[in-house]
């Protein structure tokens, strides 16, 4: 069964390189890509994708506010997504909040070498 990753970021040029990244790594992964929190949102709400990648800058809702609202949506459904902080906030605002905010998984951009090998062993789980 193919799984789903939902990449939240509104650079794009961030998400072509991280959507690029993925596709290279044959994990049979459908993809999709959106720009802000309530698309974000909305989104996961109508196709529930195992994975979200997230930077925490985004328009609209922040990331923080969109993971709690997914984290909300999961414990309605029952559905289990990981979420994956990608952020340029800062390490140590993401590693103190993203956390309790939700998030799984916290990494800082830029998508390095030893990012890229946590994400594939994440997407691979």
């Amino acid at each position: 069964m193919t799984r789903k990753v939902l990449i939240v970021d509104w650079d794009d040029d961030d998400v072509s390189y991280l959507r690029r990244w993925i596709d290279t790594q044959n994990l049979d992964l459908e993809i999709e890509a959106v720009n802000n929190g309530r698309t974000a949102l909305e989104i996961f709400e109508e196709h529930l994708p195992d994975f979200v990648i997230m930077e925490i800058i985004i328009p609209v809702y922040t990331g923080w506010k969109t993971a709690l609202e997914m984290k909300l949506i999961c414990e309605r459904t029952g559905h289990v997504s990981v979420l994956i902080s990608l952020t340029s906030i800062g390490q140590s605002l993401n590693r103190q909040f993203s956390p309790l905010q939700g998030f799984n998984h916290v990494f800082d951009k830029p998508l390095n070498n030893k990012v890229k090998e946590s994400l594939l062993e994440i997407l691979k789980s």
